[in-house]
């Protein structure tokens, strides 16, 4: 099999799973979240919380990707940030003339506006394992 995965810029995923969380009030964290007093408090929380995300995502991109020994096991990474020129490409190799929807929308500002110099330290240190093997910084 041809295995594939798309990884997002840890800092754009915090904003948009806050912003996810919140809209969906059955969300397994909904109460957590929307009592926090502000998306500081949610990327503090995020940060130490061993499995933040519910229905058995990881915490971690990188655990999607590698195995015990850390080697990664897909044949290609996609990146969020160019979804449709990678959905495509990979399609296309694949010979699948397929379309792919977009689910789960979130509505928010630019993620570098929800953040101050604390949270986007907190963001690297806690995801640094992501943002070294995708090569993401905080642009």
């Amino acid at each position: 099999y041809y295995k594939f995965v798309f990884v997002r810029n840890p800092w754009a995923l915090q904003v948009s799973m806050y912003h996810f969380v919140l809209k969906e009030p059955d969300h397994l964290y909904y109460a957590t979240v929307k009592n926090m007093a502000s998306f500081e408090e949610y990327v503090e929380w995020v940060a130490v919380t061993a499995k933040p995300y519910p229905k058995g995502a990881p915490k971690f991109q990188a655990d999607m990707v590698t195995d015990a020994r850390g080697q990664i096991i897909v044949d290609e990474i996609g990146r969020f940030e160019t979804l449709s020129q990678d959905f495509n490409r990979i399609s296309n190799q694949l010979g699948l003339a397929i379309t792919l929807p977009h689910r789960n929308q979130s509505s928010h500002k630019d993620y570098r506006d929800y953040y101050n110099a604390r949270t986007r330290s907190i963001i690297a240190d806690a995801f640094a394992r992501d943002i070294e093997l995708f090569g993401y910084r905080y642009e």
